[in-house]
């Protein structure tokens, strides 16, 4: 399990209990399979790619369908694309030499903080307009 990501999940639970948000409620139930299920030896198991694909791209969905529907949520929606496609490519390439547990927590921390909680208020601030 990646604790990290998976405990940036708690980051959509005012969404999900405050505001019974179907986004939050696939965001939490994608999130707990694929990070809840995804280890450092399983990373490149066919299932955990499977997962990992259809986490992206139900994200991607839910974050087209909402930046569409919501233009102010882009800012949030572009930092969190941003964030995510570079902490795959910079992470790996500029901190080559740091040891990969101590790489995959900052990666992880990364994730929650540079992904999942820019998404997370964008998701609470449009559900508190409508």
């Amino acid at each position: 399990m990646k604790i990290i990501p998976f405990l940036g999940l708690l980051f959509f639970y005012k969404s999900l209990f405050e505001k019974k948000s179907i986004r939050a409620l696939l965001v939490i139930v994608n999130g707990i399979l694929y990070h809840g299920v995804r280890n450092d030896t399983n990373n490149n198991d066919p299932i955990i790619k499977c997962l990992r694909m259809y986490d992206i791209l139900t994200n991607i969905i839910m974050i087209s369908y909402t930046a569409y529907n919501n233009p102010e949520m882009a800012n949030y929606a572009i930092i969190a694309m941003i964030n995510f496609v570079s902490h795959f490519y910079i992470f790996d390439t500029i901190f080559f030499n740091i040891p990969k547990r101590q790489l995959s927590m900052i990666k992880e921390s990364f994730h929650a903080f540079g992904v999942q909680l820019p998404l997370a208020i964008a998701l609470e601030q449009i559900l508190d307009k409508n």
